[in-house]
């Protein structure tokens, strides 16, 4: 499973409109003023409910306000067992084409994909927890439109950037200081003649508010061991510090186009 590319999600922290509600008939707190940390793309943090219990139907219900295409939702960093997912069709609340109805869950970061929907509400009812009655988590939500992923597989060097800086006192001691960082990553392809991965391209450096980047492609699994920037919560919103060079392979024009993607996390 390749790289898969996703735009911004529309229920990021960035986007000030929507509405979130929770309601939860037990807990004695919903969490609903931490809703905002599953907006953050911080999995060092999210939404949690205080003393609920899977008897709850603990509801989170979103209003964008305004109509939103989208055909993904990935949640990430959760502890839920048993949940539905449906969207408002401007008169009841519909399943997706897939319907998103877990009883049995066991993953904690789940990606589902369905036929393109345009609507103004998204409703997440959860009935159960993985450990029975434990409180409700979830580090991040995602809602987004699915862009492609590379046919072709790329050559990819990450880096966890710790922005560290060192300081040598007079004892020979060092120090070294080092802040939350960012990720960023290299993506090459030696020499690209498959349309959908040109196309791909074109439109990563053509974003304007950068593309959520999943090294991993929603598969964990194909992986020896499960590292940093390739788990399956790790999903960065980035963008290209070079330029498009859309120079054929040794100048023949009939030869595909070597790409290289030199992609950093924004703001």
């Amino acid at each position: 499973m390749g790289i898969k590319f996703f735009k911004k999600n529309i229920y990021d922290l960035s986007n000030t409109i929507p509405v979130t509600t929770v309601t939860d008939a037990i807990a004695t707190s919903t969490g609903e003023e931490y809703t905002i940390l599953m907006r953050n793309r911080d999995n060092r943090s999210g939404w949690a409910t205080t003393d609920s219990t899977d008897a709850a139907n603990t509801t989170i219900e979103i209003d964008f306000v305004d109509i939103r295409e989208f055909d993904s939702i990935l949640l990430l960093g959760h502890n839920l067992k048993a949940y539905t997912l449906q969207y408002w069709t401007g008169s009841i609340w519909a399943d997706f084409s897939t319907p998103i109805n877990e009883t049995t869950n066991t993953d904690s970061s789940n990606y589902y994909s369905f036929t393109k929907v345009f609507s103004s509400k998204l409703k997440l009812i959860i009935t159960g927890t993985q450990v029975a009655n434990d409180d409700k988590l979830i580090r991040q939500f995602i809602v987004t439109e699915f862009i492609g992923e590379f046919v072709n597989e790329p050559r990819v060097r990450p880096v966890v950037d710790r922005d560290r800086s060192s300081t040598k006192y007079l004892s020979g001691k060092t120090n070294v200081s080092k802040s939350i960082g960012g990720f960023s990553c290299d993506i090459r392809l030696d020499s690209v003649s498959v349309e959908n991965d040109l196309a791909l391209v074109e439109l990563i450096f053509d974003s304007y508010e950068g593309v959520l980047t999943w090294l991993c492609g929603g598969d964990d699994t194909q992986f020896e061991t499960q590292r940093i920037g390739w788990r399956l919560e790790d999903i960065y919103l980035m963008q290209p510090t070079n330029e498009y060079q859309p120079e054929w392979q040794d100048g023949f024009y009939k030869n595909g186009m070597p790409i290289n993607l030199k992609m950093v996390e924004v703001n």
